[in-house]
């Protein structure tokens, strides 16, 4: 399991560091990764994101993460290529969750990411934010429940 120290910088701030044993193992070999670069508040909490990546990774270094200078891009790659689309990257992570064979669903996995992404945006930029939370969620539930499952029980 991977803990978060923090320690003190010579200039006063904090830096975190996570630390593990490759593969949970008693044995395994200590691993360090140190987060120093930003605010206190912004070294923890990059150090809480990576040891949930490590966690998730079981207790290994999170694939593309290069020690010291975190995701990089792969040796020759092109630096001008776009990025992956928003969309394509929810829709192979709502695939990996629901286990969609492909071109199924593919049309309700990017309305309910489009609709989850505007929505937060207005939410996280409006005042009352706490009141609207409850529809907002209300919302993308009834925009992605099958009209069938709405519309009640069948009877007889």
């Amino acid at each position: 399991m991977a803990w978060i120290e923090k320690r003190k910088r010579g200039d006063g701030g904090v830096s975190a560091r996570v630390l593990w044993r490759l593969g949970g193992a008693r044995d395994g070999a200590k691993q360090i990764e140190t987060f120093g670069a930003g605010s206190d508040a912004q070294n923890l909490a990059r150090a809480d994101g990576f040891k949930k990546m490590v966690e998730a990774a079981g207790q290994q270094w999170p694939d593309g993460w290069v020690k010291g200078e975190g995701f990089v891009r792969p040796k020759g790659a092109d630096p001008m290529t776009a990025p992956p689309r928003f969309v394509d990257i929810g829709e192979e992570y709502v695939r990996q969750i629901v286990d969609l064979s492909p071109g199924q669903g593919t049309v309700r996995i990017s309305v309910f990411l489009v609709l989850v992404v505007s929505t937060f945006l207005r939410w996280a930029s409006g005042p009352r934010r706490r009141s609207r939370t409850r529809s907002v969620l209300a919302s993308i539930a009834w925009s992605i429940v099958p009209a069938r499952a709405r519309s009640g029980p069948v009877t007889g």
